[in-house]
């Protein structure tokens, strides 16, 4: 169990940082990489599930979801316009699902008081992700760019070590 957790953990985080990167960058190469950090993404929750309890199962249910929602996302933002319009609508749906998913997540027994404390990382920074890209719409370019490049890498760095925590709560359990 112990290793099939680490295996499933170090395909989220991967998957996690790969999806992460289109909200730090734009162009299709940046949609390419989130739609193979969705796909990780999928593939380590979808190994993580096998070995929680019924509350995180139900948890990472959610998050699968979401991926999966992601991943139609990434590829409609491909199309110009009105894909991306959609595309933004579905993220947000997606976010959502994931948030719950989260907050599910910290009540598994399976991932321990110290993978509660990482689902804490992660929750913070998707509250960073909000706000860095409430200030990318501001009409200050600049310093709203500024603003929100600096809150996305700080969530990035809180999302590895939130899956990190989670991943050292599923090795004290087993």
């Amino acid at each position: 169990m112990k290793k099939d957790g680490i295996k499933a953990i170090s395909l989220i985080i991967a998957g996690s940082l790969l999806a992460l990167f289109n909200v730090i960058s734009d162009g299709w190469g940046a949609t390419v990489t989130a739609i193979i950090g969705f796909v990780f993404f999928f593939w380590g929750l979808s190994k993580l599930k096998s070995i929680l309890d019924d509350k995180g199962k139900s948890a990472v249910t959610l998050l699968i979801v979401a991926a999966i929602i992601g991943i139609v996302a990434a590829i409609l933002d491909i199309i110009p316009l009105i894909g991306g319009i959609i595309a933004g609508i579905l993220l947000l749906i997606a976010f959502i699902i994931e948030l719950i998913g989260f907050f599910k997540l910290k009540k598994s027994e399976t991932i321990g008081e110290s993978g509660a404390k990482g689902v804490n990382l992660i929750l913070v920074s998707m509250l960073l992700i909000i706000i860095g890209v409430l200030f990318d719409l501001l009409p200050l370019p600049v310093i709203g760019g500024i603003i929100a490049s600096i809150l996305s890498i700080i969530s990035l760095v809180l999302i590895l070590l939130g899956w990190i925590k989670v991943q050292e709560g599923i090795v004290e359990k087993s």
